[in-house]
């Protein structure tokens, strides 16, 4: 699955407004989304270099990927690890 992403992001960097918008996700037309398998990749097409928003499983609902989306990012940290 990891060469299908690699592959999406190589068309996406070379051909930025290939994905589509989805009103129903998100009201920004500026966000675009790309299917891998069963997710979709949530990118701003206008920035360079390209910034992949979030990567979300597509069986969601419209409702749950739009909470999802509007969440701040995960910084990656463990909080039970800090003192």
């Amino acid at each position: 699955m990891l060469d299908a992403f690699e592959r999406a992001f190589a068309i996406l960097v070379r051909s930025p407004y290939s994905g589509h918008s989805r009103p129903d996700v998100s009201p920004r037309a500026s966000l675009r989304f790309w299917t891998v398998y069963a997710h979709l990749v949530a990118y701003l097409p206008t920035s360079r270099p390209l910034v992949v928003l979030r990567i979300l499983h597509g069986a969601r609902s419209p409702t749950e990927l739009r909470a999802e989306l509007d969440a701040p990012p995960s910084s990656g940290s463990d909080e039970r690890n800090e003192a």
